[in-house]
């Protein structure tokens, strides 16, 4: 009986220090979705699609499909929402999570812990944040990033802009960050 309860234990021991390691090596989940949501893996072989609740491994990218959404449950807590025909890759790991390159599209990125995300980065420009929500759009045209609630630094090799609550940051190819309001439509 005590060789068998041994035994037990130990099984148990060992699948969770293997979850643990497995749910290390991730960035976090897909927390919901709507239409055609696709994860490609550091493993290769392309886009394939994902379910709710499947891990997000680091250095993997997320895609969404014309009229799809989804939302990214960070192991830090950081909520991020996907719209439609966008995409965002978990490029590197730095302390304290990972940093993130939306690659297309628009991303919202929902965080109430200061410097959760330690940057966000687009073609055009890097966003390094401080405990915030705010929106990054990013195209061939340029990028956007807007606050809406908190502090984001905007920076590229020509320039920094800092942004508070209800500022924007544009930037246009070649350009540095230009600050501006963001306008209320109501």
């Amino acid at each position: 009986m005590t060789r068998t309860w041994w035994s037990l234990l130990l099984t148990a021991l060992v699948c969770g220090f293997a979850a643990t390691a497995h749910a290390a090596d991730s960035v976090g989940t897909l927390y919901s979705k709507e239409g055609a949501v696709e994860l490609e893996s550091t493993a290769g072989g392309g886009f394939r699609p994902i379910e709710v609740g499947a891990e997000l491994p680091f250095g993997g990218s997320l895609r969404t499909g014309a009229a799809s959404r989804a939302a990214v449950l960070m192991r830090d807590g950081v909520m991020v929402r996907l719209n439609e025909s966008s995409s965002f890759r978990f490029t590197k790991r730095i302390e304290g999570g990972a940093s993130l390159s939306v690659e297309q599209g628009d991303a919202h990125f929902l965080s109430r812990k200061p410097a959760s995300i330690p940057e966000v980065r687009t073609t055009y420009v890097t966003a390094s944040i401080r405990g915030t929500e705010f929106v990054v759009s990013s195209g061939p045209e340029g990028s956007r990033i807007g606050v809406l609630q908190g502090a984001v630094t905007a920076s590229n090799a020509l320039g920094t802009v800092d942004l508070r609550d209800r500022e924007e940051a544009v930037v246009r190819p070649g350009g540095p960050p230009s600050k501006g309001i963001l306008v209320d439509p109501e």
